[in-house]
């Protein structure tokens, strides 16, 4: 199963957040699956299955980032796979609020004083087909902003690329 780095769908949710963007990207797969597939699914699977060596970057960034004022006691405990999650606008997933959703898509957003970042997860179903998207953009405040984020881009992409593969392997292993 391949995974594709796309432009963000010009018709999604998240191309909206925000009239100006200063980083975006869009991971995306698709396959074949008899079973049905909901997008909370998507959601609860995506908050449940991060690499363990995320958390030990996460525990570093905290260290590294506190002299600078940055979030560090942020919540961000795993969703538990059989868990309930509710979509509506407003409620929490791990760090991120729900900003909007619909029946294809949620779009999550985290903000502190130097970036604001939105991650979208969207399913689009035809027939047995399924497209997954992960989609994220971002909105830097200051320079620390872009510092920040050039050291943490590289990082991201690899675990949102882990994250979309390890989706795909639990449903077609079901």
């Amino acid at each position: 199963m391949q995974i594709f780095k796309i432009p963000i769908p010009q018709n999604s949710l998240v191309s909206k957040a925000f009239p100006v963007v200063d980083y975006s990207d869009c991971f995306c797969t698709n396959f074949n699956f008899s079973k049905e597939i909901r997008l909370e699914n998507c959601v609860r699977y995506s908050f449940s299955s991060r690499p363990f060596w995320a958390d030990i970057l996460m525990q570093i960034r905290n260290i590294l980032v506190k002299p600078f004022g940055l979030k560090t006691g942020i919540k961000d405990k795993m969703v538990q796979p059989a868990s309930t999650i509710n979509l509506s606008k407003g409620n929490k997933i791990s760090f991120f609020e729900i900003l909007e959703s619909n029946d294809e898509e949620v779009v999550l957003i985290a903000s502190d004083k130097h970036l604001t970042a939105c991650l979208s997860i969207m399913l689009k179903k035809d027939n047995d087909r399924y497209e997954i998207f992960l989609s994220t953009i971002v909105k830097f405040h200051n320079y620390l902003g872009y510092v920040y984020f050039f050291f943490v881009k590289p990082f991201h992409i690899l675990i949102m690329r882990v994250m979309l593969n390890r989706m795909i392997n639990h449903f077609i292993k079901q």
